[in-house]
Protein backbone atom coordinates (compact mmCIF):
# COMPACT_ATOMS: atom_id res chain seq x y z
CA UNK A 1 0.00 0.00 0.00
CA UNK A 2 3.06 2.19 0.82
CA UNK A 3 4.21 1.77 -2.48
CA UNK A 4 1.33 2.64 -4.18
CA UNK A 5 0.52 5.62 -2.25
CA UNK A 6 3.93 7.26 -3.34
CA UNK A 7 2.95 6.08 -7.19
CA UNK A 8 2.40 8.38 -9.68
CA UNK A 9 -0.92 7.20 -9.91
CA UNK A 10 -1.84 8.32 -6.49
CA UNK A 11 -2.46 11.78 -6.48
CA UNK A 12 -0.13 13.84 -5.07
CA UNK A 13 -1.44 16.19 -2.51
CA UNK A 14 -3.58 13.03 -0.67
CA UNK A 15 -0.18 11.55 0.29
CA UNK A 16 1.15 12.70 3.09
CA UNK A 17 -2.43 12.53 5.09
CA UNK A 18 -2.73 8.37 4.43
CA UNK A 19 1.51 7.90 4.45
CA UNK A 20 1.55 8.26 8.72
CA UNK A 21 -0.94 5.75 9.35
CA UNK A 22 0.25 3.27 6.65
CA UNK A 23 3.96 3.79 7.94
CA UNK A 24 2.21 3.16 11.76
CA UNK A 25 0.96 0.21 10.92
CA UNK A 26 4.29 -0.78 9.27
CA UNK A 27 5.90 -0.41 12.29
CA UNK A 28 3.72 -2.37 14.07
CA UNK A 29 3.53 -5.34 11.64
CA UNK A 30 7.38 -5.04 11.58
CA UNK A 31 7.48 -4.95 15.83
CA UNK A 32 5.53 -8.41 15.44
CA UNK A 33 2.60 -6.17 17.01
CA UNK A 34 0.46 -7.95 14.53
CA UNK A 35 -2.47 -7.00 16.32
CA UNK A 36 -1.76 -3.20 16.85
CA UNK A 37 -1.08 -3.89 13.07
CA UNK A 38 -4.23 -5.00 11.87
CA UNK A 39 -5.80 -2.82 14.67
CA UNK A 40 -4.53 0.52 12.87
CA UNK A 41 -5.10 -1.03 9.14
CA UNK A 42 -8.77 -1.62 10.12
CA UNK A 43 -9.46 1.72 11.61
CA UNK A 44 -7.77 3.20 8.57
CA UNK A 45 -10.01 0.93 5.82
CA UNK A 46 -12.85 2.67 7.39
CA UNK A 47 -11.66 6.03 7.66
CA UNK A 48 -10.56 5.08 4.09
CA UNK A 49 -14.19 4.00 2.79
CA UNK A 50 -15.84 6.64 4.66
CA UNK A 51 -14.30 9.11 2.67
CA UNK A 52 -12.04 10.54 5.18
CA UNK A 53 -8.92 11.78 2.83
CA UNK A 54 -10.90 12.98 -0.01
CA UNK A 55 -9.49 11.15 -2.50
CA UNK A 56 -10.68 10.42 -5.83
CA UNK A 57 -13.28 6.91 -5.63
CA UNK A 58 -11.28 4.82 -8.00
CA UNK A 59 -8.10 5.71 -5.41
CA UNK A 60 -10.68 5.03 -2.49
CA UNK A 61 -11.22 1.84 -3.91
CA UNK A 62 -8.15 0.98 -4.89
CA UNK A 63 -6.79 1.34 -1.35
CA UNK A 64 -10.00 -0.10 0.38
CA UNK A 65 -8.91 -3.48 -2.04
CA UNK A 66 -5.61 -3.59 -0.92
CA UNK A 67 -6.65 -3.25 2.80
CA UNK A 68 -9.43 -5.66 2.82
CA UNK A 69 -6.84 -8.08 1.12
CA UNK A 70 -4.30 -7.73 3.76
CA UNK A 71 -6.43 -8.10 6.89
CA UNK A 72 -7.76 -11.35 4.88
CA UNK A 73 -4.29 -12.62 5.14
CA UNK A 74 -3.83 -12.22 8.50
Amino acid sequence: MILYVNSPKYPPRFRNSILSPLNAAKRSFTNKQTQSGTIQIQVLLKLVEGGAFFIPSDVQQALANQMEDLLGRL
